[in-house]
């Protein structure tokens, strides 16, 4: 291997993850001369040793002056996404090497760049089948020739067989209680195996996770934010669409405190993934100076879609989230009390409140066909999140064990309610 690449599933967590590795490389490769490129392979964003690099539209256009020039040659694989991954680092999105392995234009240049760099794929998930098949594909064809590692806190027993399998290993089958004896945290080579990983301690976090009967209108939620704001309490809300984001988003602005909205430059704004790049990176970057590590106390609330469940480091007194698969709400989970810092009397401990559907099931959500149904598909079920089995589990599981411990708990959470193989254990 002679290069790196970094995979992360959305731009947020590539931007966040790249000034990280380039400050490191910076520091491993003190000489200019001598340092490799590292690239932020975001269409839109990217970024070349930190310095924003744009498409250079034809040969005509290149400059003669020799250091101009040595900068452009350098710059080489950042002016179009296809090249991306020639790049010697790059830290970019998972979706730049899947095209790798799909029938699409200049796969075949993506494949070749790829072949010779270390891939690296973070915050890998279990719920998504379509996605785990075109990342063991990706992976059968990678590791012919070189390494991969794939890093993930919600990852089950039939995805990790998927991808060792990949690699080679013998498909394990196991049974529930096989795979919840598996260790967690751990770490597993390609064979299979075991091998022995010493982990620092981890703190251990209760949840209680209260289903709300309000799936249909977030809006009846309205006096609960109202007297969480009240006690001094910062809420994240996470829902499945951006239309029930923004929807909810003018409710409140009717109904509290303009000042304990979250604003970005004085302006009221929610958290979507429709904003353009410029306007998205000073959002990420407010987000993070109003609720990250150090932020000052205060009543806040912040309202967004799936763009807040990862990456960015954040913290809330209370989550009020969507019904969504289990390793996905473990990861909006991740969001309440993330830090050590004082909070209101009445949120000492960490609390979700789950939107579920109001007349406790989700069978009145299918059609005849098996199909979700359009208002499902409207809040997220069988649109955003295809298998309704996965989250009816989630829900069930919930009902009946409010409090989760995590991480503790999250090998029994995703095994029996991700696990395709044991979705008929409730």
């Amino acid at each position: 291997m002679d290069g790196l690449y970094f995979a992360l599933p959305t731009r947020v967590a590539a931007r966040e993850l790249y000034q990280r590795v380039l400050t490191y490389v910076e520091k491993a490769f003190p000489g200019r001369a001598t340092r490799p490129m590292v690239l932020l392979a975001v269409p839109g964003y990217a970024r070349v040793d930190g310095i924003e690099t744009k498409l250079l539209p034809d040969r005509a256009s290149r400059c003669s002056d020799e250091s101009k020039q040595q900068r452009q040659e350098r710059s080489w694989a950042a002016e179009h996404p296809k090249r991306f991954l020639a790049a010697t680092i790059a830290v970019g999105t998972i979706d730049q090497a899947l095209l790798s392995a799909l029938q699409t234009p200049h796969a075949h240049l993506r494949s070749v760049c790829l072949d010779r760099q270390l891939l690296v794929v973070d915050e890998v998930h279990a719920s998504d089948p379509y996605m785990r098949h075109l990342l063991t594909e990706l992976l059968r064809h990678h590791l012919a020739s070189s390494h991969a590692l794939l890093l993930s806190a919600t990852l089950g027993a039939v995805a990790q067989d998927a991808f060792l399998g990949a690699a080679g290993a013998k498909q394990s089958g196991s049974k529930l209680d096989d795979a919840l004896k598996m260790p967690y945290p751990a770490l597993t080579n390609g064979a299979g195996e075991h091998l022995p990983l010493v982990v620092a301690s981890t703190r251990t976090k209760s949840v209680t996770v209260e289903s709300v009967p309000h799936l249909s209108d977030p809006g009846a939620l309205l006096p609960t934010i109202q007297r969480a704001l009240a006690q001094g309490a910062r809420i994240l809300v996470v829902l499945n669409t951006v239309g029930r984001t923004l929807a909810l988003q003018r409710a409140v602005e009717d109904t509290v405190p303009a000042d304990t909205l979250f604003h970005c430059r004085d302006i009221i704004t929610p958290h979507h993934g429709r904003y353009s790049p410029a306007d998205r990176e000073v959002l990420d970057a407010a987000v993070s100076t109003r609720m990250g590590k150090g932020s000052n106390s205060g009543p806040l609330l912040l309202i967004g879609t799936q763009t807040l469940e990862q990456s960015l480091d954040i913290d809330a007194d209370l989550l009020i989230t969507d019904l969504c698969p289990m390793d996905v709400l473990l990861q909006r989970i991740g969001r309440l009390h993330r830090h050590d810092r004082e909070r209101p009397a009445s949120m000492k401990e960490a609390r979700c409140l789950l939107l579920t559907p109001e007349n406790g099931s989700l069978k009145d959500w299918l059609q005849s066909d098996g199909e979700a149904t359009g208002n499902a598909k409207r809040i997220g079920l069988g649109s955003v999140y295809a298998d309704l089995r996965t989250l009816q589990l989630t829900w069930d599981y919930l009902r009946q064990n409010p409090p989760i411990e995590i991480p503790r708990g999250n090998r029994l959470l995703v095994e029996s309610k991700v696990d395709p193989r044991f979705q008929t254990v409730v």
